[in-house]
């Protein structure tokens, strides 16, 4: 028997790429009537009595050209009467409906009733006739109709009314047009079809490209495992362990072998993303064919000097979708989709380089993106994760930063700036909108005004507060389509979505949120804070066949399954440093006190601990500290030696650019030691691949406790109450992570050698010890300075 190969496509995307045309939004779209869409259509289908079923889910082959096209939806829903079946597809309207929208619906109804032929689809109602019609011949098919009736509902949110429009349908017109259809759509099929047998053949010549370092072949078995047999699996991997490919190539391999449609590998900053690409570069040179997509922001693909999708204001939206089609085929012809193309291609069909790569997305082989794309409600990618077809993979990297990322995600902020944002917008202070938005402001400012501290956290929701909110939206849905492209537009517009994101948040964790105040002289800002986001982090999980979860400093591992994935189908994997444990003196200072209340006492002391230190050998190092004002106060004690030292520091508010000038400078050829004092958790504490002798130290002062705050006071008492240490979870565990981060620096190849100097007392203690990852075993205590660079000046001369 011929195992013909398959294609998977959504009815919808089918429908959207043969008669999707016009522009990409020609008028304001509030993302209010998204939950007013939801709304009408459960409305819709709760009016329906009898044998109505709703969000009918469907899968169908069809043969063609040697290979099957599978279709997958969902049709909103099926009515069974005793004289037909009933296909209706719903769609919602904010206002009544324009003249030519309800034409085109009376013309196709009486075209067809006429000549009982299919007419040409084109308008708005296009891609809803197509989608209807498809589900309509399929759920025939299937269910061996020989006719079927579709019925088009338009809800009016505003109103209430109902427009429908119903025709029937014989199966043979439909498979008429059905065909018609797929033949459209058949030369981009094809190509589909044999670039995908192209891609296989070559993934399943591909071979490793390098010999497996110590646990790196433990890793990649472990992933492809955890992908056959749909668990979540998470790695301790140390640096060196070369964990992105040990991820990218079993992935690679399961994907070739069917087990998984599309990789998504998960990254938390752009040095993740640029070290994923380059890996997946490498492999193409060893002949792999694979179609990757580098995802980034929109802000920073888009050509004007705001992001306001409007074709009256923007030329990449004008006829979008014709265009995008032609870019769709050009691009094809490349293998790796990174930025700078992406940018090349959309400006040559000027085409919206964002939206261009979201179409992109849909025929990937493995996107780059951040994490926000999976696990963010408010930017994650709906076309992927609202309505699974396909088997994800999530390849999660420096999965250290997600129960952070994931919590922050998942809480909502909004402040008294944020609110005045669109006064100066409007023309009368007068207006009913404009008092409305005022209003909102100051009741922000009442809701804080009873209280005198600086952080607070609220007895009960804020409700009235939030209702003020939804007004103000409800306005702005009718006032905004209504003004002309520009920059207040896009000004009034964030300020829309800002309010929309906060309400929807609320509405999405519900219970899991605290209410905080936060207040200075200028600004009053509102927060719902997540405390614990490890249900929405599951609930992302599950979208995926697969997830890998991986860092070198998922210490301890049980903290981070249970604030990720703690279930049956959870697994880890605790590796091996593949270096030799001699190239790393890792010595910790037990003697001096960093605790916030003894800090003034230990300035002098840490100052001069680290010129005797530094001064053992000459080179680049990188001094940690807890905070600016405890480096700062110890930089005080450091005379000025120029001859001796050139003195690096960290600026709080450095750009992009001035973060690179600072790494450079550590690449420079100097007569003298370079000492640069930085923060821990901060940029240059992760990241950061400074190898050789780039970088041979690493002294980090204190054991990376955040301040005492009401956010980890709370998260403290949650994690008491579900019988953890709060403390551990709220303080402990996610401060030593910097920590392990900052140590992270000095060792990055099997040839680099350099030291890393602890100093707190605390690090004598067993809960501390007990945290130190297996590389780190082979640390020595000391409570004697002396001694302490006796053994310092000992590790440098036998190296």
């Amino acid at each position: 028997m011929i195992d013909y190969p398959t294609l998977s496509i959504p009815v919808r995307y089918l429908a959207e790429f043969v008669y999707q045309e016009g522009d990409l939004v020609a008028t304001f779209k509030g993302k209010n009537r998204r939950l007013l869409g939801i709304i009408g259509h459960q409305i819709v289908q709760n009016n329906h009595s009898g044998n109505y079923k709703s969000e009918v889910s469907v899968k169908y082959l069809h043969f063609i050209s040697n290979f099957y096209v599978e279709l997958k939806g969902r049709i909103d829903g099926v009515l069974i009467t005793d004289d037909e079946t009933i296909i209706e597809e719903i769609k919602t309207l904010n206002t009544q409906p324009k003249d030519k929208v309800e034409f085109d619906q009376i013309q196709f109804q009486c075209f067809y009733e006429m000549t009982q032929e299919i007419p040409p689809l084109y308008g708005k109602s296009a891609v809803h006739w197509a989608q209807a019609m498809i589900y309509a011949y399929i759920y025939a098919q299937l269910n061996n109709l020989k006719e079927i009736s579709i019925q088009m509902t338009y809800y009016v949110n505003t109103s209430a009314k109902q427009y429908c429009f119903r025709v029937p349908f014989s199966i043979a017109h439909l498979e008429l047009f059905f065909n018609d259809l797929i033949g459209q759509w058949l030369e981009w099929a094809l190509r589909l079809n044999n670039w995908k047998s192209l891609r296989n053949a070559t993934i399943d010549s591909l071979v490793f490209p390098f010999e497996f370092r110590v646990d790196q072949r433990k890793m990649a078995v472990g992933v492809y495992q955890a992908i056959k047999e749909e668990k979540v699996l998470f790695v301790q991997a140390p640096t060196g362990t070369g964990k992105t490919i040990a991820s990218i190539f079993p992935a690679l391999k399961a994907l070739g072998e069917g087990h998984i449609d599309k990789i998504f590998y998960l990254t938390a900053k752009t040095v993740g993303r640029e070290v994923a690409l380059k890996t997946v570069s490498m492999l193409t040179l060893n002949s792999l064919r694979l179609k990757t997509l580098v995802l980034v922001a929109k802000e920073k693909s888009c050509y004007q000097d705001y992001p306001l999708c409007d074709p009256v204001f923007c030329d990449y939206a004008v006829n979008y979708y014709k265009k995008s089609k032609n870019a769709l085929f050009e691009i094809f012809n490349f293998d790796i989709w990174d930025h700078e193309l992406i940018l090349e291609i959309s400006q040559k069909h000027v085409v919206c380089p964002f939206e261009f790569s979201l179409m992109l997305a849909l025929y990937a082989d493995i996107i780059i993106c951040d994490y926000n794309y999976v696990f963010d409600p408010r930017i994650y990618l709906k076309r992927f994760f609202e309505e699974v077809t396909e088997k994800y993979c999530f390849l999660v990297d420096e999965a250290h930063n997600l129960p952070d990322r994931a919590r922050s995600s998942y809480s909502s902020i909004i402040d008294t700036d944020i609110l005045s944002l669109p006064l100066t917008c409007l023309k009368s202070k007068k207006s009913v909108l404009y008092k409305k938005i005022k209003d909102l402001k100051d009741s922000l400012y009442q809701l804080s005004s009873s209280y005198e501290q600086p952080e607070i956290l609220l007895s009960e929701f804020p409700n009235d507060l939030h209702n003020k909110m939804k007004d103000v939206m409800m306005s702005l849905d009718f006032w905004i389509p209504k003004q002309k492209a520009s920059r207040k537009k896009y000004i009034v517009i964030q300020y829309y979505f800002k309010l929309y994101f906060y309400l929807m948040i609320v509405e999405l964790v519900k219970t899991g949120l605290k209410p905080l105040i936060f207040k200075n002289e200028d600004m009053v800002c509102l927060k719902m804070f997540c405390i614990n986001p490890s249900e929405f982090i599951n609930a992302c999980l599950k979208k995926a066949r697969s997830s890998s979860i991986f860092s070198a400093t998922l210490v301890p591992m049980s903290y981070y399954q249970d604030i990720i994935s703690m279930n049956e189908n959870s697994c880890s994997l605790i590796l091996h440093s593949p270096f030799n444990s001699k190239n790393l003196g890792l010595f910790i200072e037990s003697g001096i006190n960093t605790e916030y209340k003894f800090r003034a006492e230990s300035y002098q002391d840490i100052a001069q601990l680290i010129l005797s230190v530094t001064s053992l050998k000459k080179g680049n190092y990188m001094i940690f500290f807890p905070s600016y004002h405890y480096l700062k106060s110890v930089l005080d004690f450091i005379p000025e030696l120029s001859s001796e030292y050139d003195i690096l520091l960290q600026d709080r508010n450095m750009t992009e650019f001035e973060r690179g000038q600072f790494l450079n400078e550590f690449n420079q050829d100097r007569k003298c030691s370079l000492l640069s004092f930085v923060v821990m958790g901060g940029v240059f504490g992760e990241g950061i691949d400074l190898v050789g002798d780039k970088l041979i130290g690493a002294i980090i002062i204190g054991v990376g406790l955040p301040q005492l705050s009401l956010e980890k006071d709370l998260i403290k008492e949650n994690y008491n109450l579900s019988s953890k240490t709060g403390y551990d979870y709220s303080y402990r565990f996610p401060g030593f992570n910097k920590v392990l981060q900052a140590g992270g620096r000095v060792i990055r190849t099997e040839d680099d050698k350099g030291i890393i100097l602890l100093i707190d007392q605390r690090y004598s203690q067993s809960v501390y010890r007990k945290l130190f990852p297996l590389e780190w075993n082979h640390a020595e205590y000391n409570h004697n300075q002396s001694l302490l660079l006796k053994k310092i000046d000992n590790f440098w001369k036998c190296r």
